[in-house]
């Protein structure tokens, strides 16, 4: 019956999911070998380079922590798939253990959302992808781990132990994107819940601020240590507002409004040509606006000065703009895009030595052919409504145990909502970790409708009419 089959001891479950990550990350980096990279990666290399005055050029982005990571294991092990590896076991091993406690599956009930997890094509590759979004999935994963726990904690020791834990766990959050301080409220709410009667309830709070005030400080002693540039989140997304406002007025005045961030005459008409397809990714040419300018902080306070006047001049131009921008952030007038993890340099990876197999390739395209075939789940208002209806199937059927649920979807809602403010590229890349929140409610929802199923046709553990989610 099904469920002997699945009544195993309930450490055969964490069992499952240590070997299980493992042989998955080891399979997958050896797959991808030496994982897939794109443009911004190799940004974050040679950040670390020009910090240690190894190699790299001048620029500096904003978060600083992405690179020290990448950086430090490339220097200990010379190799830059021991960080993709590595990547991809904390990436898997906190995914599964998050599906197993939020769905309390015991035993060898845990089988059934892992497989479901694993088999995922995204997943897999994404579990390899250079990215920083990867790295912040996997904090918040971590975070939700350690929630979840039951049992408290004993002694300044270990105390200590969780201190240092959450401020990793929490540097790794707001550390690796800039845009996640969004869902600080809502990180704060699940901590207030989870502690507000206990004791312990300081050490969450306190390794909160702590990590907070590094992850910003960081950039700025980073900038005074080595005299290097830093760059808003911002820049970009406001030089493009300002072009695609200026396109839409069809007034000849503004070809050249912000022809001083380039490097040619015309600079602005041209940029004005590549702004269709996506936000700042595709108006930087070698006759278009020159990228590093830009982000110059002295360019970037002139083109927010030239961007209010223009605002200011152009109010319908500008609120034309802005729908234009939500409707394709929220994928409703054509899904996101999905080349940067098409386009991975190979030519680049090639070039360094690297030997790319077939079976990399083919992997990387049966990825971008897996998400450009099912495009919906490109397109962020489906997600999310898709998200709202497991949310709602847990109120009906888990109603004691909705709380995590909540606060998931919750976490994707609130992480969006920084792309709406920032206007960077209608991406898949910037969505995914919304996208991964929904999914993994999505999964839970889905494995406890069938172990439900199963445990009343074999009616055992079913009691009351109720199935829940966690003890």
């Amino acid at each position: 019956m099904p469920s002997m089959v699945f009544d195993l001891d309930d450490r055969f479950s964490g069992s499952f999911i240590l070997w299980t990550s493992f042989i998955a990350s080891v399979w997958f980096s050896f797959v991808y070998f030496p994982g897939v990279f794109f443009a911004d990666s190799y940004d974050r290399w040679n950040v670390f380079f020009m910090l240690v005055k190894m190699k790299g050029h001048h620029r500096y982005i904003d978060t600083a922590l992405p690179s020290l990571w990448m950086g430090l294991s490339f220097v200990m092990t010379g190799s830059k798939a021991v960080i993709t590896f590595f990547q991809s076991f904390l990436f898997f091993y906190s995914s599964l253990s998050v599906i197993r406690k939020m769905g309390n599956f015991k035993g060898g009930w845990v089988i059934i959302p892992s497989v479901a997890f694993l088999s995922f094509p995204l997943f897999q590759g994404y579990s390899v992808f250079n990215e920083p979004c990867v790295g912040t999935v996997i904090g918040v994963n971590f975070l939700f781990i350690l929630l979840l726990r039951k049992d408290g904690l004993n002694g300044w020791p270990e105390k200590i132990l969780y201190f240092f834990l959450y401020v990793l766990i929490f540097s790794t959050i707001f550390g690796f994107r800039g845009n996640t301080i969004t869902i600080l409220p809502v990180v704060s709410f699940v901590l207030w819940r989870r502690f507000r009667a206990k004791k312990e309830v300081l050490i969450p709070f306190i390794s909160l601020v702590f990590a907070l005030v590094f992850v910003f400080s960081l950039p700025y002693v980073l900038v005074q240590w080595r005299h290097v540039q830093r760059t808003s989140l911002l820049s970009f997304g406001i030089a493009w507002e300002t072009v695609q406002i200026a396109k839409r007025t069809r007034d000849e005045r503004y070809d050249y409004y912000l022809d001083y961030a380039g490097r040619t005459k015309g600079a602005t008409r041209k940029a004005m040509g590549n702004v269709e397809e996506s936000t700042w990714l595709g108006f930087f040419g070698k006759d278009a606006l020159y990228y590093h300018k830009v982000e110059r902080p002295d360019v970037f306070r002139k083109i927010m000065k030239d961007y209010w006047r223009l605002v200011c001049s152009h109010p319908k131009e500008f609120v034309e703009n802005k729908v234009y921008i939500y409707t394709r952030i929220l994928g409703i007038s054509r899904p996101l895009s999905f080349h940067p993890f098409f386009g991975d340099l190979r030519k680049k990876l090639a070039g360094e030595g690297v030997s790319l197999t077939s079976l990399r390739r083919k992997s990387i395209d049966a990825v971008f052919r897996f998400m450009t075939r099912w495009d919906f789940l490109r397109r962020p208002y489906l997600i999310f409504l898709v998200g709202f209806l497991c949310l709602c199937l847990s109120w009906i059927y888990f109603r004691k145990d909705v709380y995590y649920v909540g606060a998931f979807y919750s976490m994707a809602l609130f992480y969006y909502l920084a792309f709406f403010v920032t206007t960077q590229g209608f991406e898949f890349r910037y969505f995914f970790p919304s996208f991964f929140f929904i999914t993994i409610i999505a999964i839970v929802v889905a494995a406890k409708a069938i172990e439900l199923f199963l445990v009343r046709l074999n009616e055992r553990r079913f009691v009351g009419g109720k199935f829940h989610l966690m003890e």
